[in-house]
């Protein structure tokens, strides 16, 4: 990888982000560890930790071996860094020459980026383009659909300010609002209504990055 490359990548995220999250991580042997210690830390605590954090590790083993960055296991740990929320080794994976990908695949990202409720990850993949708006092929789900069943209250206040559509629905005919209200998350909910009754009124939608929590 040339040091014009890594330079063009560290610019892209200081753009957007302001800093980079490296936290320490220089090798992809670091990141392995940071995620072996993270299983540690779960298993200690007597939780079950997600599967995606062991695909995440033998992503990691794999690149660390020699596998290609750019090949299906940079790929795969780039996505599960962002399904994780984990900035310091999604920015590292970045730096090493990680493809996010283009149209349907920077989508797919995007979504899974968005489950893992790191915004400066969703907006730096939407400055690489990603649609908002877009929905899983098989549930129809959007990012904001997503969010709302996470309670992700930050997380719906950044897609409305990036023009995510509160009106789409996904294969059942629920839109975020739905989706919220049958999590239990009421108020959300109700916000999400708004937000659709703005639109649709032809006013503009006004949301902080972040709305406030219930109680």
């Amino acid at each position: 990888m040339t040091t014009h490359f890594m330079s063009a990548c560290l610019l892209l995220l200081l753009a957007v982000y302001g800093s980079v999250a490296l936290a320490g991580i220089a090798t992809y042997s670091d990141a392995r560890q940071e995620v072996e210690n993270w299983l540690i830390e779960i298993r200690e605590k007597g939780a079950i930790p997600s599967h995606r954090l062991s695909m995440m590790r033998d992503a990691l083993e794999a690149l660390e071996k020699g596998a290609a960055v750019k090949g299906a296991d940079g790929r795969h740990a780039l996505c599960m860094a962002a399904s994780l929320g984990r900035r310091d080794i999604f920015d590292f994976l970045i730096l090493q020459g990680a493809e996010p990908g283009e149209g349907k695949a920077l989508d797919s990202l995007f979504r899974e980026a968005v489950c893992g409720g790191c915004i400066p990850i969703v907006e730096w993949l939407c400055k690489r383009g990603a649609d908002v708006s877009s929905s899983n092929r098989n549930s129809g789900s959007t990012a904001l659909m997503l969010s709302a069943c996470r309670n992700d209250r930050a997380m719906v206040g950044f897609l409305l300010t990036r023009l995510a559509d509160p009106d789409a629905v996904n294969e059942v005919g629920e839109t975020a609002a739905d989706c919220a209200q049958r999590a239990g998350h009421a108020e959300l909910a109700q916000l999400l209504r708004e937000a659709m009754r703005k639109k649709n009124d032809g006013g503009v939608v006004e949301h902080k990055k972040e709305i406030p929590a219930e109680g």
